[in-house]
């Protein structure tokens, strides 16, 4: 209810934009959500998109000096990762852990910062393909964020996602993890998104 609320008093609506072309994937399994960082509380529209569309509980990776600053984010699932210290990898490995469990959700911000909303291309992180490499069984869920004012006082929230089976990726002699292609994956499908909102009735 809280999140509904604040999510509420910043934006006018919310509009959930599926870009499967077809169901292919087990919403039991659990799910790796790789998203867009355009707002601090960015946390309150994923605590939104898992339970609405992936009847998921999220945990949310973040940085450190981030979590030190705001220690409530804890109570909301919320775990740091130290980039440059020893740390990361048991991170990482707790990251895995979380994606062994089929009623969990892990969102993870692969650029590992706040960036422009109007940003269209994103470079990720590693630490996205070795969470990748060590998960089994589990979803794929990308997703972008975006408002939008057009005529009114407050903005539009839309939630575009679109989720592959981990297999798909895995397996594919087209998409080799470890030559990064997932962050190629995660912009083609931000291309499309951009497409969509670009193309969005104004009202």
């Amino acid at each position: 209810m809280m999140i509904k609320v604040h999510l509420l008093f910043h934006f006018r609506e919310r509009e959930f934009i599926s870009l499967n072309r077809e169901h292919n994937y087990d919403i039991a399994k659990s799910t790796l959500i790789i998203s867009n960082h355009f707002w601090f509380w960015d946390g309150f529209i994923h605590l939104l998109l898992a339970h609405k569309v992936l009847n998921k509980r999220v945990y949310i990776m973040m940085l450190h000096s981030q979590l030190i600053k705001h220690r409530f984010l804890r109570k909301v699932g919320c775990f740091s990762i130290d980039r440059g210290s020893r740390d990361i990898i048991e991170s990482l490995i707790y990251s895995i852990d979380i994606l062994k469990k089929k009623e969990n959700a892990l969102l993870i911000f692969p650029t590992g910062e706040i960036e422009s909303i109007y940003k269209t291309k994103y470079s990720f992180q590693k630490g996205i393909n070795y969470i990748i490499s060590k998960s089994n069984n589990v979803n794929i869920c990308l997703n972008y964020n975006t408002i939008d004012y057009f005529s009114n006082k407050k903005p539009t929230l839309t939630l575009y996602y679109k989720i592959i089976p981990i297999e798909q990726l895995q397996q594919s002699d087209e998409i080799a993890i470890k030559n990064n292609n997932i962050e190629d994956i995660y912009n083609t499908f931000v291309e499309e998104a951009i497409s969509l909102q670009l193309n969005k009735e104004k009202h």
